[in-house]
């Protein structure tokens, strides 16, 4: 979705005001069986769709047939899925291969050269 803004533009050696279209970006919050799972930014269109794929991606499902509701609520989503301890397990997974990645940036000069 675009949304026109006033704004001053640099031409050469002088401002002129002008208007110009900017794609709006909004806040999305996701809530799983009722537990926080993640906050993103997104165009505000087609979020449900956003959301399943989003779920697909993080593994959290592996068909849509696991979603027994999803509701949309301004710029929160509260999904049910058959599967509530999936989303515990992906967090934790998520969690440990940060951990790994963090670590490996600040160890980098430790690692061997072939794997850097």
């Amino acid at each position: 979705m675009l949304k026109e803004f006033n704004c001053l533009k640099f031409d050469g050696d002088k401002f002129i005001e002008s208007r110009h279209e900017v794609i709006e970006e909004v806040l999305l919050s996701i809530f799983i069986n009722g537990k926080y799972f993640v906050t993103a930014m997104i165009s505000p269109q087609m979020v449900k769709e956003f959301v399943i794929g989003h779920l697909f991606s993080e593994k959290v499902i592996k068909d849509i047939k696991e979603i027994e509701s999803l509701q949309v609520e301004e710029n929160i989503v509260k999904v049910i899925i058959n599967n509530p301890l999936k989303v515990l397990l992906v967090k934790k997974t998520n969690r440990k291969r940060m951990r790994w990645r963090i670590f490996l940036l600040l160890h980098r000069e430790a690692l061997p050269r072939v794997w850097r």
